[in-house]
């Protein structure tokens, strides 16, 4: 059986006391020795430093669009649900075209455009461009290309 130890409240503050001590000498040791090391193998430098550069003039904060103040006010306090109905998990995708199937619940898909703005999903599936989906009614059918894309020559 191993022995007991008790420890009394001024044997903790003593310990803390001994840990943060011993956090601060690590502090200044691990800051101070990597610098020591970087001095003894720098190459010297091949020219001046650049100094550094600030912006000039006067900056100032502008406030984000009209359109894009409605649309954050009309989708404030929404909380969107995506369920994926088909492929099934775990099934192996044919070799020719399919289609994805969602079920989007409190979003309103809008056709985003070709800036993307607007309430919209987004699919994008490992590394090929993403694909903007909306303007339609839930469940949703996204036509998709055959996976994995054909090896280009």
């Amino acid at each position: 059986m191993p022995p007991t130890v008790t420890l009394t409240r001024g044997d903790i503050r003593m310990l803390a006391a001994a840990l943060r001590g011993l956090t601060v000498l690590m502090l200044v040791v691990f800051t101070l020795l990597p610098a020591g090391c970087q001095g003894q193998a720098r190459s010297p430098s091949p020219g001046p430093a650049l100094a550094p550069s600030y912006p000039s003039g006067n900056l100032q904060e502008v406030a984000p669009p009209g359109a894009v103040l409605q649309l954050q006010q009309q989708l404030l306090g929404r909380q969107p649900r995506l369920n994926i109905l088909a492929p099934a998990n775990g099934s192996l995708l044919p070799d020719g075209p399919w289609a994805l199937r969602v079920a989007v619940e409190d979003w309103p898909l809008a056709d985003a455009g070709p800036l993307g703005i607007g309430p919209h999903l987004v699919v994008q599936l490992d590394g090929e461009p993403p694909l903007r989906v909306g303007g339609g009614s839930s469940p949703l059918e996204v036509p998709m290309a055959p996976w994995p894309p054909a090896a280009t020559a």
